[in-house]
């Protein structure tokens, strides 16, 4: 009775993942592991359990003792009846699929490993079509991504139309950040101006108006690229230089130069300790430190009562405050 009233029924709602019909219940933890997600953990199973592929985490959704947890069946009838199963459909292994589904995948048999990470072939042209402006094969990264972090199609679709190309498409596929899906077009224009993806992110995340570059590179001649690519590592520093700040750095040969986080962040704290500076501000004190090349001659400058960045003269030395 057992037989007929848990264990068989357990084999066919087990058929849906089986078939890869539905996609696993799995998520990628911050590690780059894959955990079982909480509804479909089981305490003497897989609860806490981090696989280090997908491969391994998809076996074990699809094994015995897994699919008899989930549906309080006795595991060796349902081991026989998967065992039987697998000898009428194989479905460790993957369908055929024609040349034109092939060529969507990037990798050599990149559709077996989707299939192993329970996606099944026919499904690969609907994930593609999410990015229409990629006409190169998708790394199989991609796809994992699309069905397992859940980052927003359309948004994905608008963003890569200004990079597209898989490596891009499969990046944005897995971001996780606060900002995507807020506005395509600000991580479009970033990426326009030849930023790295990560230097992308950084600018998107806080907001940086891609303007900034272009009226930066008309006021000092420079390359409109390289000088997004600086107001990125000025970003990382938690400093955000004005036009005139970048024109005072060219004058002086400094405009390839860029304070690190740490380093403005002691300088911050030392003028605070000292109570000096008063209405500095932390991107003006950071323009400081690279014009003056140290945070002792900082202070001194401070101290001797220049207060803005108006009053640093021609040749670098410290003016009227």
């Amino acid at each position: 009775m057992e037989l007929v009233d848990v264990a068989v029924p357990a084999l066919r709602a087990a058929i849906e993942r089986l078939t890869r019909q539905e996609p696993l219940p799995i998520r990628r933890d911050k590690r780059g592991d894959w955990r079982i997600l909480p509804a479909q953990q089981f305490r003497d199973c897989c609860a806490r359990v981090a696989f280090p592929s997908i491969e391994v985490a998809a076996r074990h959704l699809h094994g015995a003792a897994h699919l008899a947890r989930q549906h309080a069946a006795r595991e060796w009838q349902l081991a026989a009846l998967l065992a039987a199963a697998e000898r009428a459909w194989a479905w460790d292994e993957a369908p055929g699929v024609d040349a034109g589904v092939r060529r969507l995948v990037r990798e050599e048999g990149g559709v077996a490993d989707l299939w192993r990470a329970g996606i099944h072939p026919d499904q690969l042209p609907g994930i593609a079509a999410a990015v229409p402006a990629v006409t190169e094969p998708l790394p199989v990264s991609f796809y994992l991504g699309v069905v397992y972090a859940g980052t927003d199609r359309e948004w994905m679709g608008a963003v890569t139309a200004h990079r597209p190309d898989g490596d891009t498409a499969a990046w944005l596929a897995w971001l996780d950040s606060p900002a995507v899906g807020r506005d395509a077009a600000l991580w479009g224009a970033w990426l326009d101006l030849g930023v790295h993806r990560d230097g992308v992110r950084t600018a998107a995340e806080r907001g940086l108006d891609p303007r900034r570059a272009h009226e930066v590179a008309r006021a000092t001649g420079r390359n409109v690229g390289i000088v997004a690519r600086d107001i990125v590592r000025w970003a990382l520093a938690g400093c955000e230089p004005t036009t005139e700040h970048f024109a005072l750095l060219a004058r002086h040969g400094l405009e390839y130069s860029y304070p690190s986080a740490g380093g403005v962040d002691r300088l911050v704290a030392e003028v605070e300790r000292r109570g000096l500076g008063r209405g500095v501000s932390r991107t003006e004190l950071g323009v400081m430190l690279i014009v003056h090349g140290t945070q002792p001659a900082v202070l001194a400058a401070l101290s001797s009562g220049a207060g803005r960045l108006a009053g640093l003269s021609e040749d670098g030395e410290r003016g009227a405050a």
